[in-house]
């Protein structure tokens, strides 16, 4: 049986590194569970709507079929079909439209979606002195040096709140809404910022039981 110096001696080296990185997973996993996975789908359609200071300032209309990879934007000039994997053109569609709507697809879903990919590879997951989950990128996304806090609730492991800094320098702060199902998924359909002028709402959430850009 070890004695008590040898269990002191073995606490003492343990990896402190190591207990932070497993309290960050634990964290992730219970986030990304009460959130459910996206990828499970069939199709998830939103539409991604800004105001700030009481006047509309975006509005995009996405339908993403993961298990096809294939999604739909709807810019002002018409919708666009691209891979779901890289934003690449399908057939018919112009190189430049599609980048265009590849930007907007990422950002908006990562608005709606952020709970369920806090355990996408290339995420890097810590906790800080506060208990917060904090996010960085190793190399993936189209900002990879942006940042983010995120205040999980105790009592459900939904997220509450998140704080960012912006690979552009740019830093935010939102509170987000109880979240609602959509299909197997509960997402928050509304963030608002701290200071009260800015909305990030979600409208037409929807989860069809089909993929309504395959044929």
């Amino acid at each position: 049986m070890p004695t008590i110096l040898a269990l002191l001696a073995a606490t003492a080296l343990a990896d402190p590194a190591s207990s932070s990185q497993a309290d960050a997973d634990t964290l992730a996993r219970r986030l990304a569970t009460a959130t459910g996975d996206p990828y499970t789908l069939p199709a998830l359609r939103f539409t991604f709507v800004v105001t700030a200071d009481g006047v509309e300032k975006a509005r995009r209309t996405h339908t993403w079929c993961p298990q096809a990879g294939v999604v739909e934007v709807a810019l002002p000039d018409g919708a666009v079909r691209i891979s779901a994997s890289d934003g690449s053109p399908l057939p018919g569609t112009d190189a430049d439209r599609a980048a265009t709507a590849w930007q907007a697809f990422i950002n908006d879903s990562y608005w709606l979606l952020a709970p369920a990919k806090v355990l996408d590879p290339g995420v890097r997951r810590t906790v800080d002195d506060q208990g917060r989950l904090v996010l960085q990128f190793d190399g993936v996304g189209l900002t990879p040096g942006d940042r983010y806090v995120l205040t999980v609730d105790p009592d459900d492991g939904h997220l509450a709140h998140w704080d960012f800094t912006l690979q552009s320098g740019r830093r935010g702060s939102f509170d987000w809404a109880d979240p609602i199902e959509v299909g197997s998924l509960h997402l928050s359909p509304r963030r608002t910022s701290t200071d009260g002028r800015t909305t990030i709402s979600f409208e037409d959430l929807a989860a069809p039981p089909t993929c309504p850009l395959v044929e």
